[in-house]
């Protein structure tokens, strides 16, 4: 994929592949290109050159064009800022996801208390959105996109500004949503979290794909160590 912005170049000839069942980590310097490969994977951007190919349930490839026939092919995603209907219940916001597919209220109700419960707010289900914390927050903005009953998940930035106990908590919830079938991509910062959680990482750097792999790979990667990690992150 290849994005440009004027004469900025954001995306140069980014290929990616997510498997079945898999959790691939991006990670990068700030303003390497990471958030534009999630619009452009989701539709919220238009590629220059290049193409998005999605094997559907049935084996069918599709090639959706825009945020509509990406959330139809099964690719659901995450925002870097949370943004919840706050005077309204964790249990409602849940919901409103839900309706996207399901269209009577208990069949909604129904499947938004499945993912409170694997997102671990089950317990919060009937508190207003607004009083939860920032570890809440993010998860609540995970369970909407669940709600919709992806079968790809954008993960953007979710353990941002968490603590070490709610960390934890999205470590959890990352591997219970995979473990029901879901195929994830997440961007993440957090480097000790992200190289827990992946099975590969790719690393961006100036909108260019500079190293692929399995985690103990990527983090020798000399490349990667001098663009991004830096020494002390090996020795650590």
């Amino acid at each position: 994929l290849t994005k440009k912005f004027g004469g900025l170049v954001a995306t140069n000839d980014v290929s990616l592949e997510l498997r079945k069942n898999e959790i691939l980590g991006i990670i990068g310097p700030n303003g390497a290109g990471k958030t534009t490969v999630f619009n452009l994977l989701s539709g919220f951007l238009p590629y220059d050159e290049g193409m998005v190919e999605i094997v559907a349930g049935n084996g069918a490839v599709l090639s959706p064009k825009n945020p509509h026939s990406f959330a139809q092919a099964g690719v659901g995603r995450t925002f870097q800022v949370v943004q919840p209907f706050g005077k309204l219940t964790v249990l409602d916001n849940i919901m409103i996801g839900a309706f996207s597919k399901h269209h009577s209220t208990t069949e909604a109700k129904h499947k938004a208390l499945q993912v409170a419960k694997t997102v671990g707010l089950y317990k919060e289900r009937n508190m207003v959105a607004s009083s939860l914390t920032i570890g809440g927050l993010k998860r609540l903005e995970v369970a909407r996109v669940l709600a919709m009953e992806p079968r790809i998940l954008l993960l953007d930035e979710v353990m941002a500004g968490q603590n070490h106990a709610d960390v934890l908590k999205t470590l959890e919830m990352i591997r219970r949503v995979r473990s029901t079938g879901v195929s994830i991509i997440a961007i993440e910062h957090n480097m000790h979290a992200i190289m827990n959680i992946s099975d590969r990482v790719v690393v961006i750097n100036s909108g260019v794909v500079i190293a692929e792999g399995l985690p103990s790979e990527v983090v020798q990667n000399k490349e990667v160590i001098e663009a991004y990690l830096g020494e002390e992150y090996t020795h650590a």
